[in-house]
């Protein structure tokens, strides 16, 4: 998508937190409002997701753009993506494997692993040179990653912050296959 996009995102989120589940069976009007208000939540942030993926700028950095989205699909910090290397990835079985930086030497929990699906793989693409020891997504700094998001969100008009593990959950609440991402041309 060139120039401006054609329908502006907004947002009217409530102060509360919507919970990240449905409810199977709901048998009063707040259960069902709420799984009502969770669903529209679920699809606005599936069109910021496309939209995202459709808007381009002048000089942008591509590997900014693939690593953001691979954030947003995957539901991972940014702090884990930057640090990826094609030796974590076992693209026979599609699965990921990696330490959280985050929680890394405080939790017996902080390995990953993780099903990679065909937009995952997309988005990563393969080594150069069969060189697994490379970086997935070599970026630029924190400071031009940020700067560049606010640039790319800005002109795809979405006026909010995007928390990518909240996308995650929501994604999982519709049980959608992720493999739907659109085209990403350069």
């Amino acid at each position: 998508m060139k120039g401006k996009p054609k329908k502006k995102v907004t947002h009217l989120r409530k102060k509360k937190s919507l919970p990240f589940y449905l409810i199977a069976k709901p048998t009063s009007p707040t259960e069902r409002q709420q799984n009502r208000e969770i669903l529209e939540m679920a699809e606005k942030i599936r069109f910021e997701k496309e939209q995202l993926a459709m808007t381009h700028y002048p000089n942008e950095n591509p590997v900014i753009h693939l690593a953001f989205l691979f954030c947003l699909y995957a539901g991972l910090r940014f702090c884990d993506v930057k640090d990826l290397t094609f030796a974590q990835v076992d693209f026979s079985n599609r699965f990921l494997r990696f330490n959280q930086v985050k929680t890394a030497g405080h939790s017996s929990a902080s390995w990953v692993n993780m099903l990679l699906s065909d937009t995952h793989l997309k988005l990563m693409g393969e080594p150069e040179n069969g060189d697994k020891s490379q970086l997935i997504f070599p970026l630029p700094s924190h400071t031009m990653c940020l700067k560049a998001l606010r640039h790319w969100t800005t002109r795809a008009g979405i006026e909010k912050h995007h928390t990518e593990k909240y996308t995650r959950a929501v994604d999982s609440l519709k049980r959608e296959a992720i493999d739907s991402l659109p085209d990403i041309s350069f």
